[in-house]
């Protein structure tokens, strides 16, 4: 059976915290590029929406909106 040792984890989680910092802030970074890309993409869909003559135009645009700019930074993220 593996044997565990917290004290040995605890040794290499401190040998290596500077990659876990780092993974930390791009991981960060990623999750701050999805949110501002989509509510930009639903901030710009919703302004365009006022174009439309249906009264639900603004939302729907907004969701469409929100929808290209989650895809978008799927893509680059990909």
């Amino acid at each position: 059976m593996w044997d565990f040792d917290i004290g040995r984890s605890v040794s290499i989680m401190m040998r290596t915290w500077p990659f876990i910092v780092f993974r930390m802030i791009v991981y960060f970074g990623i999750t701050l590029a999805y949110i501002m890309a989509t509510g930009t993409g639903a901030s710009v869909g919703y302004g365009v929406g006022h174009i439309s003559t249906d009264p639900d135009g603004p939302l729907s645009f907004a969701l469409w909106g929100g929808v290209v700019g989650f895809g978008i930074v799927s893509i680059a993220v990909y």
